[in-house]
């Protein structure tokens, strides 16, 4: 997917329409850290899921806000970044 650093995804936003999200870290049976993003659907869910896979430039905080717009949409979505094996968590 090409998008200036800038962009948004063309989605458009939903007020209140995510019911939480978070960043975290999971790690890999061999201990290697990788950073990941949820958003939970709110009200009424559709009970769908998505994993959000991002470009080489990893967990970009457009993965992230897209991974917002399908949880509001009534589909859970987590983002990770498996590029952190070799490019690291930062």
């Amino acid at each position: 997917m090409c998008f200036d650093p800038h962009d948004h995804p063309p989605i458009p936003e939903i007020a209140g329409g995510a019911y939480a999200h978070r960043s975290f870290e999971l790690r890999s049976t061999d201990g290697t850290p990788v950073r990941a993003f949820e958003a939970r659907a709110a009200a009424a869910p559709s009970r769908a899921a998505m994993l959000v896979l991002p470009d080489a430039r990893g967990l970009h905080p457009y993965y992230e806000e897209l991974a917002l717009r399908f949880a509001e949409a009534g589909i859970d979505a987590l983002a990770i970044d498996y590029f952190a094996r070799t490019a690291g968590t930062g």
